[in-house]
């Protein structure tokens, strides 16, 4: 991570499946110098909420960040608390947590960090153990935010489609 400090022009970054860990929060907070970031994918690496915790330090202030990929990154149902600086993240169009277990806690916080989120159409939240609580809340998302595609497969089968029920 340290190499990255100086690519201030940086507008990709996929560090898909890098053995990322939670460890790697204090690096990962390091992404705030990188000021043109649009597109940001940690996806299948374990960095937990202790690494998500760095990552949303170094991301608060990313008024350009368009996407963010954090699928299968062992996010837990702590990490609700955290994913709420998702709201200075103005930008955001796209979010993927899919395959990480925040369950219903988790998705309260980050229902919270959505809310004034203007322009984001996509949320993947396949597999995240969410159960019938949270089909209220992601109906209620959906019509405050706009969401285009909002995507809640494998959780509790009756949540197939929060929105329309």
């Amino acid at each position: 991570m340290e190499g990255l400090k100086s690519q201030t022009k940086l507008r990709i970054l996929g560090l898909v499946m890098c053995n990322l860990s939670t460890k790697s929060g204090r690096g990962l907070g390091d992404l705030k110098n990188i000021i043109n970031l649009e597109d940001l994918d940690l996806s299948l690496n374990p960095i937990g909420d202790e690494g998500l915790q760095g990552l949303m330090e170094g991301l608060k202030s990313r008024t350009k960040l368009r996407t963010l990929s954090l699928r299968v990154c062992n996010l837990s149902t702590k990490s609700g608390p955290i994913l709420r600086d998702l709201k200075k993240i103005i930008n955001l169009e796209a979010l993927e947590l899919s395959q990480n277990p925040i369950g219903d806690e988790g998705l309260e916080g980050l229902i919270e960090g959505l809310k004034s989120q203007t322009k984001l159409r996509t949320l993947g939240l396949w597999g995240c153990k969410l159960s019938t609580k949270s089909g209220p809340v992601l109906r209620d998302l959906k019509n405050i935010i706009n969401l285009e595609d909002l995507d809640v497969r494998c959780n509790d089968p009756s949540l197939d489609d929060p929105i329309t029920k």
